[in-house]
């Protein structure tokens, strides 16, 4: 239901129900990157436990995201920062 925009609709079922598919780690990441909070998002990273890979892939998504959207923007030189 989230993915479809029913993020709404989606919490309510989830505190009615008591069941969360989401863990609270989860949806704050969900929301820094929908939010394109990225620099918070890599702090969250660094407090979660993962093997150092995964940790690496997940960064290396968010700082491509971070990029294409400042090119979006024409901000070509922060964009290379």
């Amino acid at each position: 239901m989230q993915e479809k925009g029913h993020t709404e609709a989606a919490n309510t079922l989830q505190k009615e129900s008591g069941v969360f598919l989401e863990g609270a780690v989860i949806q704050k990441f969900r929301k820094l990157v929908l939010d394109g909070e990225y620099d918070e998002v890599v702090e969250l990273i660094h407090e979660i436990e993962y093997d150092v890979e995964s940790i690496c892939k997940v960064k290396r998504a968010i700082f491509e995201q971070k990029y294409y959207e400042l090119i979006e923007k024409q901000e070509i030189a922060k964009a290379l920062e």
